[in-house]
């Protein structure tokens, strides 16, 4: 899925693993992580340039959002909003949702 994000200029953000079993040798030639760090993103609203800027802002203040912010106001990101607001249900509200 990152491969469809542009990494650079995000670098204060991620922590890239080793692929190294030892100093030397490469454990397995291909492989490495990246792991994003929620808490070094720091953007704000107003800052979100790319997609991945968008995605990591919806996955760091999604449960404090009680709306979908207008920069989000995409297909793809109403739809995880919504998920995430259904996720939050009790079991009682998922089987009895209220009528509209």
């Amino acid at each position: 899925m990152l491969n469809a994000f542009d990494l650079y200029g995000q670098q204060e953000s991620f922590v890239e693993i080793a692929k190294y079993a030892n100093s030397t040798q490469e454990f397995y030639e291909g492989l490495g992580f990246i792991y994003m760090e929620l808490i070094n993103f720091v953007k704000g609203e107003g800052e979100l340039e790319s997609d991945l800027d968008k995605v990591f802002f919806m996955l760091k203040n999604m449960s404090r959002l009680k709306t979908l912010p207008r920069i989000l106001n995409s297909d793809v990101f109403q739809r995880f909003f919504q998920l995430t607001r259904y996720a939050k249900l009790t079991k009682e509200e998922r089987l009895n949702p209220p009528l509209h």
